[in-house]
């Protein structure tokens, strides 16, 4: 199947724009290859994090935390970020021990936007290990906002002001990135049977923030519905857009469960023949959607599937190349 030449500008267009977004550079340059492999690499193990909460990474993630200009040239902001992110979910003293001690080289805006949100949730999964009632959530949540000197309405106030929807260059506020703490904490309570955990969040305009959004629509959903949900959802876009990246991610979380149903949808898809333009384009954007995230695993279906694209899907062949390389996970900041 093949794109209309004005589809096909398009997204070429908007993959370069994404794509220099992502790196922090401009779409006329590209980071060098060791660059990228050491950015890749890092990257994948700190989304990972999300399922494997290994105290044993810590040492990495601390190496990760020092220097980062040094280390990732102009991506040294997302792999702050994720470093951050994934020391977070860890959850124990030693976690806190490395927080504490790279905190006062870290710039100004992660000191002020992150340090102290990561420091609450450190703290507040000491003091409430596993939340199984209403009442241990409700007395979790006011343990992490007094640590991260926050009030609810203070993030409904940091959403409102959030400007952009999942634009890479607007840093999130200290509110927001609490929000994004605090579901990720109820998701976990949700999941030990506490279903009042999702009241917290009537009222906050998650919608302005796409990580938020996304996480808190698949919270109630077992692997199945999350695998079915993300897939209908990443195969019904106009386009390739930045903020739709978070739910490639939430789909490769899946783990290689989502592996068959992936390949199924790409089938189906790849043996329809749209007529009208806007369709031609949802196809094809629907599967580069599921090729990105099936080059994230390992398995021995992957390449001959992405091999199958090349000619046909103008993403298959990066895909193809980073999957040789060992390159894994989903490039998109951490949530």
């Amino acid at each position: 199947m093949k794109n209309g030449i004005g589809s096909r500008i398009t997204a070429v267009l908007v993959a370069s724009a994404l794509s220099a977004s992502l790196w922090g550079q401009t779409p006329s340059t590209k980071p060098p290859v060791d660059t990228e492999q050491l950015w890749f690499t890092d990257l994948s193990l700190c989304q990972s994090t999300a399922r494997r909460k290994d105290p044993a990474l810590l040492p990495r993630i601390r190496e990760m935390l020092q220097s980062p200009t040094q280390r990732y040239g102009n991506s040294a902001h997302s792999m702050t970020v994720c470093a951050l992110v994934a020391l977070g979910r860890i959850g124990t003293e030693e976690a806190l021990a490395v927080l504490e001690s790279v905190a006062g080289t870290l710039k100004p805006y992660y000191r002020e936007s992150y340090v102290p949100v990561i420091r609450a949730r450190l703290r507040a999964d000491m003091e409430f290990p596993a939340v199984h009632t209403r009442e241990q959530w409700e007395q979790k949540v006011a343990f992490f906002l007094q640590e991260a000197e926050l009030a609810r309405e203070a993030l409904q106030e940091a959403l409102k002001n959030h400007p952009q929807f999942g634009d890479p260059m607007v840093y999130p506020s200290r509110g927001v990135v609490a929000v994004r703490v605090l579901l990720e904490m109820a998701e976990a309570a949700y999941a030990n049977g506490v279903k009042e955990a999702l009241g917290f969040f009537q009222g906050l305009a998650l919608e302005q923030d796409d990580p938020s959004r996304v996480r808190y629509q698949l919270i109630p959903l077992n692997q199945r519905q999350r695998i079915e949900w993300l897939i209908h959802s990443l195969t019904h876009k106009p386009a390739r857009r930045f903020r739709d990246r978070y739910e490639l991610l939430a789909l490769w979380r899946c783990g290689e469960a989502a592996i068959p149903a992936i390949l199924a949808k790409i089938e189906e898809l790849s043996s329809q023949k749209p007529k009208e333009e806007a369709e031609v384009v949802r196809v094809n954007v629907g599967i580069a959607n599921l090729l990105e995230v099936l080059a994230g695993f390992d398995d021995p279906r992957v390449e001959p599937t992405l091999e199958r694209f090349v000619r046909e899907n103008f993403k298959a062949e990066e895909f193809l190349r980073r999957h040789r390389k060992g390159l894994r996970g989903v490039v998109i900041m951490d949530w």
